[in-house]
């Protein structure tokens, strides 16, 4: 700012409110207009299973999602593999690394849908049953 510049050119007016002018709060007047209805189901049925089911399943899900990638990288490196190459002792040891997870991946596929099917025969619905309150 230079000297002999009046310090209150650009700033924009502003006029502060007085404590006796203002005004009491309003109600809402949205309250009788719109009226909120909740509605719940007469039951609620929650399926409970046994911790330890649970677990082996989540354990066996993940080592075959694991194991599942694996194979497919093998599967994929053993398709791009050219046969006809003086290597052929690689493309066979490639086939048999891929051959092999695929016996793992299928073994721990099998065992998650086992552990799956164990599952929901141990499970146990528990209902809830919703009480009415009288409005308040």
């Amino acid at each position: 700012m230079s000297p002999g510049q009046d310090p209150n050119v650009g700033v924009p007016e502003h006029d502060e409110p007085d404590a006796e002018d203002a005004s009491p709060p309003s109600d809402n007047p949205l309250a009788g207009a719109l009226p909120v209805i909740v509605s719940l189901p007469a039951e609620v049925r929650i399926e409970m299973v046994e911790v330890r089911s649970l677990s082996e399943y989540e354990l066996w899900f993940a080592i075959s999602s694991v194991m599942l990638s694996f194979a497919v990288g093998f599967f994929v490196a053993w398709l791009n593999a050219d046969s006809a190459s003086p290597r052929q002792s690689s493309s066979n040891l490639l086939s048999l690394v891929f051959w092999v997870f695929f016996v793992f991946t299928a073994t721990a596929v099998g065992m998650t849908v086992v552990r799956r099917r164990r599952l929901e025969g141990h499970s146990t619905e528990v209902p809830f049953v919703a009480q009415r309150r009288p409005p308040e």
